[in-house]
């Protein structure tokens, strides 16, 4: 019988992790799969447990309380490499507010480097290795026998887990979940679904139809953490969780993803779910990754009947050689196969499998990696080029990183390939036997979409032309104007940035942005600036001009992943840009400024231009226009000087709620104080204005810095000629032109 508790016995975190993610939710709190399932199997055997959400950015004080507000006995943090820095920082702002609660590592991070995270961090009580649901759930059965005091808990006899005894770290015996039950069929319908349970409510978390690997890839941790065991849920529950899924669905757009390491590693087992999804009539879009190696057109062409839509293939290597090393097809160690028929075949099958995959018409993407074991310059370019024959439309160009427990780990030095550890000890930077971010991208690789993403994004934020998400208490955009951090930001922005908030950091030069970098404590942390930052959206950029002299930052990012990846942010005005005469203007990434009252008058012109019935009407045929960085005195929306979404620190650690303003106040201050500033600094400007009395007061921004325009001319322009509707099209403008991008590039 169910329990009725009044406060969760264990509350779960997902941290985000910004990788590449330039969407404006960057931020936000989501559902995680693997927590899903271990909060059903602790609620099926009565702890109360549930995942902490927020659509909403949070700063880290407000994350804290959101958590708090469950009254947890027990927080889960879900840690990888990408977020780790931030789960601790949570780790240890929970720690300051709540002494004795137990706080839990688990993921895959804490299942291969357990030890050295309990050794060098108190705020982490307990890791969780591998699998979690059978460890967690004996984990809350030994405290709650303790009355959750977790120093009288006797938890020697939990497999799995890892945990700190006195001054010593404990790693008890391992659990082998997988590997005892791999012959077991449909042994994963032991643990209940989240979304036949209700733990969710929405398909974004994904579905698992099977867990673990089998294979012997040298480089990845999915073999590893799994003990190269791989079991499975049954076809019937597989259908029923899908079918489920598509009952709350809310757009039938949506795309569900299935996130096995490889869907059809048993592809019988596959070919038996999709007849059955086609039979049950379940209306569902999905997406998967698999082998090349387990497919055929046959199963192909079945996935797209049962609502496939997307399908991946990770090739790694075009040459057999490597594909070898690092076991990809034949274990590295095989004496077997001298002349590597086997990974020639493998080769062939994925240029043959793609190549269907696209004629039926189901979206495919690739996977390759460069500066493998064994590799050369030469041979890592032969991959590119072939990804760049083939034509495929998405890739994923990765490039080698070791990671902690690999096969790889242990014998890389023989490849020439050397590896460095972090500040945080965790993260380990890998050196290569060639330097292959020497190597171009083919068209279309990940990082070329979702780095002119984040441009894109810093575009916006540059201009101050994005719509309020911040809070009262925190903002959610930095743009540091300055070739060094001053020594109070990182506590700053752990106090006031909310959670994966973005800082845009613009060098006055390429050299002084490499001189940064040389830095120690910058080279080894994984943010590229200090450890203890609450974000690891980090976008530098640096300072130069065009060959016609247009102002323009260009992104440091070009100088790691090559010139595809490059997306100039151009600083145009009224001398280097003409407005609506159907030039080319290059819009998404130029951002026109006010440097004198000619560029102003040009930009007011342009809004009565636009204020035209007939300049509306066929406001299709009007060329794209850049972002307008002082459109926002000429709307009625909340300027960024109201919200601060954005702030602007400049090298004297000056605080900026926009371009031309003067400062509100320095880097290390309170925000309160910064706000109280801002509204004294536009109540000053209202009060000698008259606002009060004007006839434009309910529907005029009052611009408390209207430079290069003077107070008189602005309220002079604002009063005479009304162009808020004018402003709102120029927004709208831009909002339709970024409708047409794929939704990675925004």
């Amino acid at each position: 019988m169910k329990r009725t508790k009044t406060r969760s016995d264990m509350v779960f975190v997902l941290p985000p992790s910004d990788k590449f993610a330039p969407l404006p939710n960057r931020g936000v709190l989501a559902d995680a799969l693997g927590s899903g399932y271990i909060i059903a199997f602790l609620r099926e055997n009565g702890f109360e447990a549930e995942q902490i959400l927020s659509a909403k950015p949070l700063n880290v004080s407000q994350c804290v309380s959101h958590i708090m507000a469950r009254r947890p006995r027990v927080v889960g943090f879900t840690v990888y490499q990408t977020n780790y820095s931030l789960c601790l920082l949570l780790a240890r702002e929970l720690r300051e507010v709540a002494p004795d609660l137990t706080i839990v590592f688990g993921g895959p991070t804490p299942s291969v480097q357990s030890e050295t995270i309990l050794a060098r961090n108190d705020c982490v009580d307990v890791c969780v290795r591998n699998e979690g649901e059978e460890t967690t759930l004996e984990l809350l059965r030994a405290l709650e026998s303790a009355n959750f005091r977790l120093e009288e808990a006797d938890l020697s006899p939990i497999k799995g887990l890892t945990y700190r005894s006195g001054n010593e770290v404990q790693v008890n015996e391992a659990r082998h979940i997988y590997l005892n039950n791999r012959s077991t069929p449909g042994f994963l319908d032991r643990y209940p679904s989240p979304y036949l349970t209700g733990v969710f409510h929405n398909s974004e978390p994904g579905v698992v139809t099977a867990r673990g690997c089998n294979q012997n890839c040298t480089y990845c941790s999915c073999a590893v953490l799994s003990g190269r065991a791989f079991v499975t849920h049954s076809i019937e529950r597989v259908v029923e969780e899908l079918d489920s899924i598509a009952g709350i669905m809310g757009d039938r757009d949506e795309l569900v993803i299935v996130y096995d390491d490889a869907f059809t590693l048993l592809p019988a087992r596959a070919r038996s779910i999709c007849q059955k999804l086609i039979e049950s009539n379940v209306d569902v879009r999905l997406g998967c990754i698999t082998r090349c190696d387990r497919v055929d057109e046959e199963l192909l062409d079945l996935m797209k009947e049962a609502g496939f839509v997307s399908v991946g293939f990770a090739l790694e290597s075009a040459t057999p050689r490597v594909l070898r090393n690092i076991g990809k097809v034949t274990r590295p160690d095989s004496s077997t196969d001298p002349t590597f028929q086997a990974e020639e075949s493998f080769i062939e099958a994925f240029k043959r499998n793609l190549q269907h995959t696209r004629r039926i018409g189901l979206h495919v993407y690739a996977s390759v990696m460069v500066g493998l074991p064994g590799e050369s310059e030469e041979e890592g370019q032969a991959t590119i080029d072939l990804i760049e024959s083939l034509e495929v439309p998405q890739y994923s160009h990765n490039v080698l990183q070791i990671f902690p427990g690999t096969p790889l780990c242990h014998d890389h030095r023989r490849y020439g390939i050397r590896t460095e550890v972090a500040a945080d000890g965790i993260t380990l930077t890998t050196r290569h036997a060639y330097d292959p971010y020497k190597l171009g991208h083919a068209p279309n690789s990940n990082h070329e979409q979702w780095i002119k993403g984040h441009q894109r994004y810093d575009t916006k934020a540059l201009s101050l032309s994005l719509e309020p998400r911040g809070g009262a208490v925190f903002f959610n955009n930095l743009v540091l104007s300055s070739d060094s951090w001053d020594e109070a930001l990182p506590e700053w922005l752990e106090k006031y940035l909310s959670v994966n908030g973005r800082v845009i950091q613009v060098f006055s030069s390429l050299s002084s942005a490499s001189d940064w970098w040389s830095r120690p404590e910058v080279s080894k942390s994984p943010t590229k600036g200090f450890a203890d930052l609450p974000t690891g959206s980090y976008g530098p950029y640096y300072k130069t001009a065009t060959e016609d002299g247009t102002p323009c930052i260009r992104p440091c990012a070009a100088h790691v992943w090559g010139l595809r990846c490059e997306y100039p942010v151009y600083f145009v005005d009224s001398k280097r840009l003409p407005l609506l005469n159907g030039e080319d203007v290059t819009s998404l990434n130029s951002v026109f400024v006010e440097e004198e009252k000619t560029d102003a008058n040009t930009l007011f012109g342009l809004l009565m231009e636009l204020s035209k019935t007939e300049t509306q009407e066929g406001i299709s045929g009007l060329p794209a226009i850049p972002y307008l960085r002082g459109l926002c005195r000429w709307d009625t929306q909340p300027p960024n000087c109201v919200s601060l979404e954005t702030v602007i620190v400049d090298a004297e650690a000056n605080v900026r709620p926009c371009w031309h303003a003067e400062p509100i106040g320095k880097v290390g201050m309170p925000f309160d104080e910064l706000r109280q500033n801002l509204r004294r600094l536009r109540g000053r400007a209202e009060e000698e204005r008259g606002c009060r009395t004007c006839g434009e007061n309910d529907t005029c921004v009052k611009c408390p810095s209207p430079a290069p325009l003077s107070d008189e001319e602005y309220c002079r322009l604002r009063a005479g000629y009304p162009v808020e509707e004018a402003a709102s099209t120029a927004r709208n403008l831009k909002i339709l032109e970024e409708s047409f991008l794929p939704y990675t590039m925004l």
